[in-house]
């Protein structure tokens, strides 16, 4: 599809890209789309990052170590706050196995089960072996 937006060529490991194409089936997206939507999300992060680094290199001596420190802090901070999500993410798991009765699986057993390659990625042995694109997008 023709367009005047920038592209990015991208080399995943194999389970990333089986796992970004299944989460594309499942919301009858294209795994461009799903990238694109993450990469909008994390766009504010990257533009803090960005004016982070920007202020290392123009601090000076000894102001350069405090602004290590306080990146380190904030680092901690922000691991403590992901796994915090991912217990919300959990709790939500088991609402939703709760939700649909005895003898349903876990989300986390289905993804676990894509993983360890019990059940294929959608698409059948194309979507696990894709075929070289060596230009536009897949």
């Amino acid at each position: 599809m023709p367009t005047s937006k920038p592209r990015l060529c991208v080399t995943l490991e194999p389970e990333h890209h089986a796992l970004l194409l299944r989460v594309a089936a499942v919301q009858g997206a294209s795994a461009s789309s799903i990238v694109r939507e993450l990469v909008e999300m994390v766009v504010p992060a990257f533009e803090h990052m960005e004016a982070l680094v920007v202020a290392m290199r123009e601090a000076e001596g000894g102001l350069k170590a405090e602004v290590v420190e306080a990146v380190e802090r904030s680092g901690t901070a922000i691991e403590a706050l992901m796994s915090g999500a991912m217990g919300q993410a959990r709790l939500f798991d088991a609402e939703v196995v709760e939700l649909l009765g005895p003898g349903a699986p876990r989300l986390a057993d289905l993804a676990a089960g894509v993983a360890d390659g019990s059940r294929g990625a959608p698409g059948g042995e194309d979507a696990a072996d894709p075929r070289l694109v060596t230009r536009g997008s897949h």
